[in-house]
């Protein structure tokens, strides 16, 4: 089973290592690590850099400034997995977070197009927490179908994962708001949007 974690960087150099150390100390230990840089100017590729020579699980992709949704596009398409996990720079994921979605994710088809999304932890920038539930404390209930996905975005794509069905079903990037709120409405198409009520990352808020 091939494990891609997607991460777009853009002059994250202040919470970056926190991040790639979080997804170090999963519990789940097969997973490979693709960080595309999206045209930093400070010090972010030098320490993609460091920890590419310390971990062989993790790949650096040097890029053009193309913007978010551009960036995680060509990260899904440069390699193909079973299980793809979106992933920003400056959030920390809790221990279990790769465990617990596969785990939910193995229990689901894999030729039909799959999107797992879970709650978030709210912290400030030194993970001091605001909100236990983002969910039930900020953006209202969770949602599976996709007349209501279509309403209003309830996935965060840090905190989601989508399989290798759904990836290969997203061929553009055009007209698409966002890229986790775009997945989510195919995976709901597909009956196939699933929610797990715990958090699996701290959302960290922070002056950029």
């Amino acid at each position: 089973m091939q494990i891609n974690i997607l991460m777009s960087t853009y002059n994250g150099e202040k919470y970056l290592s926190q991040q790639i150390e979080s997804i170090i100390a999963q519990t789940e230990t097969k997973w490979r690590l693709i960080i595309r840089d999206d045209g930093s100017k400070d010090n972010t590729v030098s320490i993609i850099k460091q920890f590419v020579d310390q971990d062989k699980r993790i790949e650096f992709v040097q890029g053009e400034n193309v913007g978010v949704i551009n960036s995680f596009f060509q990260l899904v398409k440069h390699s193909k997995a079973d299980f793809y996990f979106f992933c920003d720079q400056d959030d920390v994921w809790l221990p279990n977070k790769l465990e617990l979605m596969l785990n939910v994710a193995m229990s689901c088809k894999d030729d039909v197009p799959l999107l797992v999304y879970s709650d978030l932890k709210v912290v400030d920038s030194s993970l001091n927490v605001l909100h236990h539930s983002m969910i039930d404390e900020l953006t209202g209930p969770p949602s599976t179908n996709l007349k209501e996905e279509m309403r209003r975005n309830c996935v965060t794509g840090c905190a989601s994962m989508i399989n290798n069905a759904l990836a290969e079903t997203w061929q553009d990037t055009e007209d698409i708001i966002m890229h986790d709120w775009y997945l989510a409405q195919v995976a709901a198409a597909y009956n196939n949007l699933v929610y797990i009520n715990k958090p699996t990352v701290l959302y960290r808020q922070h002056e950029n």
